[in-house]
């Protein structure tokens, strides 16, 4: 009878045993499992190949961009004094489905090449980082977007997409779009159907305001802005936006100064 009752507590403790391995193997797998899931979305993002639809023309206002790196400490973010208004983040061919080509060719960015653009780089496409060098986020720019673009006539080189890209800037000048429909930088917010509303009357196609929280401010920043072109660099309506800035929020477009 004894020797029946060890062999049944034995059993059960290998079962409790078993029971805890496979428990934290599961555990183990599912986290796994959302490390796979997380960088197949990253990969998801991007087109497998050069093909593309349009152009995103992406501004951004320094004020936000650095208010929200700075509340972070992730970078340290300054405005240069040379600059007065909008700036760009890229110019980026892009895909209707939402995704994008990136790095199309092993092409590397040399900056002797667009060096008589330093002037304009400078005060329109600015490393708002002080933690990094000036050439860095241009080299990135190049690199990751530029080079898909080398396939349309007019950004044969480096050479042409930064000067394109700057020329784009100054003709869809955001600050100016904004002001022409009586959105300028105050302390009051405004709200978002009105900041949009503003975006695509002053474009006459539909453009893209894009809102973030930053911590701090009660509300959401204007963070950037897109404007959506063709490849032959017409005027089109976005077919998509992220983190669209919503109809009824409070959006802080707030002066530089």
């Amino acid at each position: 009878m004894k020797y029946i009752l060890s062999v049944v507590l034995l059993l059960a403790l290998i079962a409790i045993a078993e029971s805890r391995w496979h428990g934290h193997h599961r555990h183990r797998h599912h986290r796994h499992l959302e490390k796979l899931h997380s960088k197949q979305r990253e990969r998801d993002h991007t087109s497998r190949n050069m093909e593309w639809d349009f152009f995103m023309l992406v501004t951004e206002w320094p004020f936000s961009s650095c208010e929200k790196e700075n509340a972070t400490h992730q970078h340290e973010c300054v405005i240069p004094d040379i600059v007065d208004g909008w700036v760009l983040h890229g110019l980026w061919p892009s895909c209707n489905n939402g995704k994008y080509p990136a790095t199309c060719t092993q092409e590397k960015f040399d900056f002797s090449k667009v060096e008589d653009l330093n002037d304009r780089l400078m005060k329109y496409w600015p490393n708002l980082f002080a933690d990094e060098s000036k050439t860095s986020f241009w080299k990135h720019e190049y690199e990751k977007h530029g080079t898909c673009a080398e396939t349309v006539q007019g950004f044969e080189t480096d050479h042409d997409f930064f000067k394109v890209t700057l020329d784009l800037r100054d003709k869809y000048d955001m600050g100016r779009v904004l002001s022409d429909q009586g959105i300028t930088p105050r302390v009051i917010p405004y709200k978002g159907a009105d900041v949009k509303k503003a975006i695509d009357n002053g474009l006459t196609k539909k453009g893209c305001a894009t809102c973030q929280k930053v911590k701090g401010v009660d509300g959401y920043v204007l963070m950037s802005t897109t404007v959506c072109l063709s490849k032959s660099l017409q005027l089109i309506d976005c077919p998509y936006c992220e983190q669209e800035c919503y109809d009824n929020d409070a959006v802080y477009y707030q002066p530089m100064n």
